[in-house]
């Protein structure tokens, strides 16, 4: 996110405003200067584009190749700390209200880069250019739990957007040196130098650093006037969009004129009118949205924008807080708990958000909307989904109430409005959660509205106090039966907890996604082979080996494969959700699809299972893997249709 065209117009147009600089000795420098262990604050989600895409030449169309990921972090973070350099990792919260239309617009672009995507697999069964690039699925929310439990990194997760946490958080703290990022508005942002990851060399540990002073003394404006100038640029509050005619009017044209075009004239614009961009200065933001907009009415807009790049130079907490929905019925000691579960990532991010305002938030994933065989993950996990809302409001439901929640196809067209949700009315529309899921026919000018499911747990419905309260290794027995009970009503298995308990807890998480898959009605409908191919690469050798998954190749790419792969860590995602919430009755750590998934592995066993190779083949005819290959296979076929077929 960022001001539109601002970093291109900088790197290749006021080449004053930046510098090359190392890392390690600017962290030395403001290490002998305020004496303390330097700090240096980073962008999650930029980090991994950065380390996925590029430094990494890892596969994103099969899945995912979280091993090697993980390893490639652990690097990074090592060749800092190694040079007496504290790495703090901040990651997004919830999208906030004034920016989810700029969220939707690039959900739909990306669908659309999707459908390309799809689109060159079938024709070719080869991967696409890497032009089009996506992570893949739920990277951003897995990486952060990599960071803390791999890397043994302090990691933050931010209320809404990280960019005005972390600006407030490197301005407040002395020993924070710096923010790697890759985002222009920390060029607008009052805080400290921002750095580039996308010109980072990770072998020397050098890049760009940014000085916003030098770019507004080239652009002939106070450093103060920078928020301003963003505002009538274009941001993630005012959009683009919305400005047009007002930029095609400034430079005289009926074309949209570009950013290194316009970022002359509206400094200039600025300046020659004085403005100041004071956010509570009514008087001067209505003159300028009766110039902008025609309408002086827009000042309100404008302060908000401006509102943005206010930073509170207070304790980093003090600002943590949500948008609360006062119809949540949710004692304050719980949502404070809830709080600090959600900074420290003990939860997964949409939790809080959740508990605060009743909103879930996915974003797309590679899945072909062409496929009609094959649901969206967001409306093949959203049971699972409705059940938790039941137990993070709880709702009471009475027993032998139906809420139906199956999709259902309507109109015609190539993927276009084909799904929709038909939710109960039993309960009002005030009392359900606005899910915004990025999926193949959906155009996201609306939530949908989902209403909770039954939860059905043994003993009684618990409260969130009663599945938080305690930690290992002080849990009684009840206590440990009733977070397995909550987990198991909650996810909507066929495999008694019991069954569950006597695997090895990394393959836990595995058994949960592919039961829930395989009991589906519509939607799914998991072939014996894709089964076993799932079940095969988490017991494979090769899946904990760097040397041997260099060595895995895939010369055929399966259309199919590749959505399946991205829904089944879609479906993992959602247990670790639950599994949060529920206290964890296993470790987090372990529902992490490192620990038992690979993408490119996956891929070249299922197009070995397709082709009719033997168990003994998929298992390199190693004893031990074939024998933990037919006790996944029992344990997950439980109250299936493939129940006692291997």
């Amino acid at each position: 996110m960022g001001v539109k065209g601002l970093q291109y117009y900088v790197d290749n147009h006021c080449i004053q405003a930046f510098t090359e600089a190392s890392i390690i000795e600017l962290a030395k420098t403001h290490a002998r200067l305020f004496n303390c262990v330097p700090i240096l604050a980073v962008d999650g989600m930029a980090l991994i584009h950065k380390l996925y895409s590029s430094i990494g030449k890892l596969d994103w169309v099969l899945g995912g190749q979280w091993y090697e990921f993980v390893v490639i972090l652990k690097q990074f973070v090592q060749t800092l700390t190694q040079n007496g350099v504290c790495v703090l990792f901040f990651f997004d919260g919830a999208v906030s209200s004034s920016k989810r239309e700029e969220w939707a617009s690039r959900r739909l672009q990306r669908m659309k880069e999707i459908a390309a995507i799809f689109a060159h697999i079938r024709f070719t069964h080869q991967k696409p250019d890497n032009k089009l690039f996506q992570l893949p699925a739920s990277m951003g929310t897995l990486t952060r739990f990599a960071l803390k439990f791999e890397c043994n990194c302090e990691v933050l997760t931010t209320v809404l957007d990280a960019d005005q946490e972390i600006s407030e958080f490197a301005r407040s703290r002395d020993d924070c040196f710096a923010i790697l990022s890759q985002d222009s508005d920390y060029l607008i942002f009052d805080t400290k130098p921002y750095l580039s990851i996308s010109t980072l060399d990770l072998e020397t540990m050098t890049t760009v650093l940014y000085d916003r002073r030098e770019l507004a003394k080239q652009l002939g404006l106070h450093v103060n006037q920078l928020p301003l100038f963003s505002c009538l640029m274009g941001n993630d509050v005012i959009r683009v969009d919305v400005l047009r005619r007002f930029h095609r009017a400034l430079y005289s044209s009926h074309r949209n004129p570009s950013a290194v075009e316009l970022a002359p004239v509206i400094a200039n614009l600025i300046s020659s009118n004085r403005w100041r961009g004071n956010p509570d200065d009514q008087k001067e933001l209505s003159q300028i949205a009766k110039m902008v907009f025609s309408d002086q009415r827009y000042w309100e807009l404008i302060s908000e924008g401006l509102r943005a790049y206010s930073l509170q130079f207070k304790d980093s907490k003090s600002k943590f807080y949500q948008p609360f929905d006062r119809s949540i019925n949710c004692p304050e000691h719980t949502l404070s708990v809830a709080r600090e579960r959600h900074r420290y990532c003990v939860d997964f991010p949409h939790i809080f958000s959740l508990l605060c305002r009743r909103e879930y938030e996915s974003a797309t994933t590679l899945e072909d909307g062409n496929d009609e065989s094959l649901l969206p993950s967001a409306l093949l996990f959203r049971p699972i989904r409705q059940r938790m809302y039941s137990l993070l409001y709880q709702y009471q439901v009475k027993s032998g109430l139906h809420v139906t929640t199956s999709p259902r196809f309507y109109g015609q067209g190539r993927g276009q409005g084909r799904y929709a949700s038909l939710h109960s009315s039993s309960f009002s529309l005030s009392e359900g959660v606005k899910e915004w899921c990025a999926y193949p026919g959906n155009p996201l000018t609306e939530p949908d509205v989902v209403m909770p499911l039954p939860l059905d747990v043994p003993g009684g419905l618990p409260t969130l106090d009663d599945l938080w309260k305690d930690t290992e290794p002080s849990l009684s027995a009840a206590q440990v039966s009733l977070r397995w009970r909550t987990f198991v009503a909650c996810v909507g298995i066929s495999i008694p907890s019991l069954k569950l308990r006597q695997l090895p807890t990394p393959y836990i998480t595995l058994c949960c996604v592919l039961n829930y898959m395989l009991i589906q009605p519509v939607g799914v409908n998991l072939e014996p082979f894709e089964l076993a191919s799932f079940l095969a690469q988490a017991v494979s050798p090769s899946a904990r080996s760097m040397e041997c998954l260099a060595h895995v190749q895939v010369s055929f790419v399966d259309s199919r494969a590749v959505q399946l792969a991205s829904t089944f860590v879609r479906g993992v995602s959602t247990v670790g959700m639950v599994l949060s919430l529920c206290g964890e009755p296993y470790p987090l750590l372990h529902t992490m699809p490192w620990m038992f998934f690979d993408g490119k592995l996956f891929h070249m066993l299922y197009l070995q299972a397709k082709r009719g190779a033997s168990l003994e083949q998929l298992c390199e005819y190693k004893a031990q893997s074939m024998e933990e290959f037919q006790q996944l296979w029992s344990v997950t076929t439980i109250g299936t249709r493939l129940a006692n077929t291997q």
